[in-house]
């Protein structure tokens, strides 16, 4: 951890009442008729494309994901 960063841990019981105060929120948003690991697979692929975007590293192209039209 870097000096003088707050820190917070995140417990399994945290993330289950995360995912249960957010899962109609999702389920509003993200695409219909997905299993948990479609579900899973998309957060990730998001996820990693932020990620090389807050690191500042460039690519070729840029995305757009369908389901964020849904997004209010």
């Amino acid at each position: 951890m870097d000096k003088g960063k707050s820190e917070v841990i995140l417990t399994t019981k945290d993330i289950r009442t995360i995912k249960s105060a957010a899962f109609s929120h999702v389920n509003d948003v993200l695409p219909r008729n997905l299993d948990h690991n479609d579900l899973q697979t998309l957060l990730i692929c998001k996820g990693f494309i932020d990620f090389l975007g807050y690191n500042n590293i460039e690519i070729a192209v840029a995305f757009r994901f369908e389901w964020e039209k849904n997004i209010k």
